[in-house]
């Protein structure tokens, strides 16, 4: 006995313009239709003004219907210590995942596209969402230091003593983003969320450009991108992992679905107080504060304000979009954008 089901389903296959990650040869393009057929056959509407209804504009509107979606789901462990024998410490770690289907319709981040790919199909955005940190760990600690407390010699107590160390160590999972393909694929007048096409055998790391090419008496010809005789886009580089989507051509990639790298950083507080008085009623209190003590590079990638830098992912990359476009001479490149780097504040006090 044999059971069996087959199924099978085409959309719209004659109307997408293929990529190719090698040469091809003037057999696999023939038959094929060309980026000027497949516009004549498939007209648009024109846009209406928006002045004869009355509303006194004629340019494009921004629009926030609540059609937005999230997803939670996480657990964490977190283990304090209460100072004792002058030393305090907590930690904590937390596993989760976050998936969404809009995180940046405010644009704070210029890697997370603003809009979705195609405004009629908010379904097919679901995905990682920009917030999405699946590993964090953060400890904690307070040191006092007991040497020369308790010494007999005044100066030697008011000089070597008094001394306290206070440190945070965090360390989390990188950002979600989009690959995107940087021009209007899919030619819906909007190019803020059309994404890249990806190689599964090229390499993740790597990306390369495209060639429309056409077929003329045929021969295979190079043409412009945009060219009403294109037939198909041919990767520059053949071992790159992403390529920017041509026109009309059909991006295989997901919503955030390249990770950037990981994140830690040091921050530590070093005090010294001097008592004196009756019981110690008067401190005179001086320290410095460090951010980022290693001045390590943060591997994350944030917003645009520099508060959101600072204080949440550290900016690698934020002003410049061209980090996650394909083809781009700065695709990937960590190094691109504004680093806050290694923060010394000096302060002194005097508590009574």
């Amino acid at each position: 006995m044999q059971v069996q089901f087959n199924g099978g389903t085409v959309r719209d296959e004659d109307l997408i313009i293929p990529t190719l990650f090698s040469q091809p040869t003037a057999e696999q393009l023939a038959g094929l239709p060309t980026l000027g057929t497949i516009t004549a056959n498939s007209p648009t509407i024109g846009r209406r003004s928006l002045v004869q209804y009355g509303f006194g504009a004629n340019s494009a509107v921004t629009g926030f219907p609540n059609v937005g979606k999230s997803w939670y789901d996480g657990g964490s462990v977190s283990l304090t210590r209460r100072f004792s024998r002058n030393l305090g410490l907590t930690a904590a770690y937390t596993f989760s995942k976050t998936l969404d289907n809009s995180t940046n319709e405010l644009n704070s981040s210029a890697l997370n596209p603003r809009r979705p790919q195609d405004g009629f199909n908010i379904d097919d955005e679901k995905g990682l969402s920009a917030l999405d940190v699946p590993h964090r760990f953060v400890t904690s600690f307070n040191y006092d230091l007991p040497f020369f407390n308790n010494n007999g010699n005044p100066f030697v107590r008011a000089f070597l003593g008094g001394w306290q160390v206070n440190g945070i160590f965090q360390i989390q999972s990188g950002q979600p983003i989009t690959i995107r393909s940087g021009i209007d694929s899919n030619r819906n007048l909007d190019a803020a969320g059309d994404r890249a096409t990806f190689n599964p055998n090229g390499d993740p790391n790597i990306s390369s450009g495209i060639q429309a090419v056409a077929l003329i008496n045929g021969v295979v010809t190079p043409v412009a991108l945009g060219n009403a005789a294109t037939v198909a886009y041919v990767a520059l580089n053949p071992n790159a992992g992403y390529v920017p989507t041509g026109f009309l051509a059909r991006s295989n990639l997901g919503r955030n679905t390249f990770r950037t790298r990981g994140y830690n950083e040091t921050d530590m507080v070093i005090l010294k107080n001097t008592r004196f008085g009756t019981d110690g009623r008067f401190n005179f209190q001086i320290g410095a504060e460090i951010i980022d003590l290693f001045n390590q590079r943060p591997r994350t990638i944030g917003g645009t304000g520099a508060q959101v830098e600072a204080l949440f992912t550290g900016g690698v990359g934020a002003q410049s979009a061209a980090f996650g476009i394909a083809g781009n001479p700065n695709f990937l490149n960590y190094d691109i954008g504004t680093f806050t780097g290694r923060t010394v504040t000096l302060r002194a006090k005097f508590i009574f």
